[in-house]
């Protein structure tokens, strides 16, 4: 399958990536035209002719199925990222709503090989200090992009038409974090393979590492079949979700105490 096609099918997928570029380690409402404060796309609420409502319809029949062939291609991208970018420097190919996955998905590739680097008995503190630095910077820029791919969905929907029924059940879990649970599964299948085909472990670790394989393929398809019914019911009206800004305070200068506190002494 060709994981670099257009995801969703929609025109604002053409939107450049620039208007989604965080600001002080946040992405903020650089949006706002297409994203309010409140989590919420503002339509106009005017109302539509019977056969637009039953063209609607139909198009929602028609663009749940492409959904399912969209989330299909997040999953082949995410798994075979993670075997190409072990192979060769990483890098990322995408475009639109892609690219900010594929750049997410690299944040956990590079945080799961740093935190590896952290638990290592072996290395320095002084090294260990860097590797925790370098995990701050990986881990904002992972939750920043989680945030700027739920941004360029709700856009996407409404480019397309879509109207969020403020009214419906509200999804806790946003699709950008389901996007990123897969990310992390995914990367988490490739190397509970790598402990199937070790020759310096005996049978019954290479047994159980390939019966947790076969686990967490499941886990990973439920979620994505999840990640699937979510988008339908967005866009049938009958669920929605609302942006959440994290505020992570740790790198932030004004918000940490112990970075504030000496810059005032």
């Amino acid at each position: 399958m060709n994981v670099n096609g257009n995801l969703l099918q929609m025109p604002a997928l053409l939107i450049d990536n620039s208007r989604f570029t965080p600001t002080n380690g946040h992405s903020m409402s650089s949006v706002i035209d297409y994203v309010p404060r409140n989590g919420y796309i503002n339509r106009n609420k005017s109302v539509e002719s019977e056969t637009k409502k039953i063209l609607h319809q139909r198009h929602i029949s028609q663009t749940h199925m492409n959904f399912m062939e969209s989330v299909e291609q997040i999953n082949q991208l995410q798994i075979e990222r993670v075997s190409s970018w072990h192979a060769q420097p990483p890098r990322c190919i995408s475009q639109g709503l892609l690219r900010l996955i594929e750049e997410q998905h690299l944040q956990n590739y590079q945080l799961w090989h740093e935190e590896d680097i952290a638990r290592d008995p072996t290395v320095t503190n002084d090294e260990i200090a860097r590797v925790k630095r370098r995990i701050d910077v990986l881990n904002q820029r992972r939750n920043d992009l989680i945030e700027q791919i739920d941004e360029m969905i709700l856009a996407s929907l409404n480019a397309d038409g879509i109207t969020i029924n403020e009214n419906s059940p509200m999804n806790s879990e946003t699709p950008g974090n389901m996007i990123d649970r897969g990310s992390i599964m995914a990367l988490k299948i490739y190397h509970m393979e790598e402990q199937t085909r070790r020759t310096d472990v005996d049978e019954k670790h290479r047994q159980q590492s390939q019966d947790k394989v076969r686990i967490l393929r499941i886990q990973r398809e439920d979620l994505f079949a999840c990640l699937s019914g979510l988008m339908a019911d967005i866009r049938a009206g009958d669920r929605h979700y609302k942006l959440y800004r994290q505020f992570k305070m740790y790198n932030d200068p004004s918000l940490n105490p112990q970075i504030y506190k000496l810059n005032q002494s």
